[in-house]
């Protein structure tokens, strides 16, 4: 029974790996159709602890000359920072905002948690 149930689940996590692999064909090559949006994701990548997926993600933002301020911006990108003050007493540490792009936020946390570190 073990055997037959390793097998199964062997199977779908092939047959998932093959999926994944014919999406990011598809990907590449609707990429590959727009030239400035290859540029775009080649510059993107250019950033230190930004790879293939982030630099995708962040090419689907809006152009920065939609926004009149950096922090606009980046309240958009969902990075902005949150403060949490009561009073004079209870004072939390700062964390990053919830509104924003979760997709974003998600793709360039690590990058830019990285890039202070540096």
């Amino acid at each position: 029974m073990y055997s037959s149930c390793k097998q199964a689940i062997l199977k779908v996590f092939a047959t998932i790996e093959i999926q994944i692999a014919a999406l990011e064909r598809e990907i590449s090559g609707h990429i590959d159709n727009y030239p400035h949006l290859k540029n775009m994701i080649e510059n993107i990548k250019i950033i230190k602890g930004v790879g293939h997926l982030t630099a995708i993600v962040v090419a689907e933002m809006p152009s920065v000359d939609n926004f009149d301020h950096a922090r606009q911006f980046t309240a958009f990108a969902g990075l902005n920072p949150q403060h949490y003050q009561s009073g004079t007493s209870v004072t939390k540490e700062s964390r990053i905002c919830k509104i924003g792009s979760e997709r974003i936020r998600k793709a360039l946390y690590m990058p830019s948690y990285n890039s202070q570190e540096s």
